[in-house]
């Protein structure tokens, strides 16, 4: 079996003028496999996140795991996103508040309108979220 290094990977990745990269493995052991991913800042190098999901090695089994690990990973980009655009004052609650990027962007409108009075719209984004 053939794989690429991190550090090739982050060459690869930096030509490419990419910000991130990500790098994983699967793995087997009796009937669990295990399936992890790093995301990786280009630029330094360095991990930024981690991820890792496992489930009964079967055939059918193994697209489902890889788009679940897949949902994880954009989750957290989208979030990440998200989280730059919170003003200063509700960076502490945002931080929190949740792990969904809909719900993030609920909170995100929620607060918004609470601070520009407009009491309705607040209320019905804190019951979306």
């Amino acid at each position: 079996m053939a794989s690429i290094t991190p550090s090739v990977a982050s060459n690869i990745s930096q030509k490419l003028d990419a910000d991130v990269f990500i790098y994983g493995s699967i793995k087997q052991a009796g009937s669990t496999m295990r399936i992890n991913a790093q995301l990786i800042d280009t630029r330094a190098n360095e991990a930024l996140k981690s991820f890792q999901i496992e489930g009964q090695s079967r055939e059918d089994n193994i697209f489902p795991l890889i788009d679940s690990l897949s949902t994880m990973v954009k989750d957290f980009l989208i979030l990440s996103i998200l989280k730059k655009e919170v003003p200063p004052s509700i960076k502490l609650f945002a931080s929190a508040a949740t792990d969904s990027p809909e719900a993030y962007r609920y909170f995100i409108y929620g607060n918004n309108a609470f601070f520009k009075a407009d009491n309705l719209t607040a209320i019905s984004c804190i019951h979306r979220q």
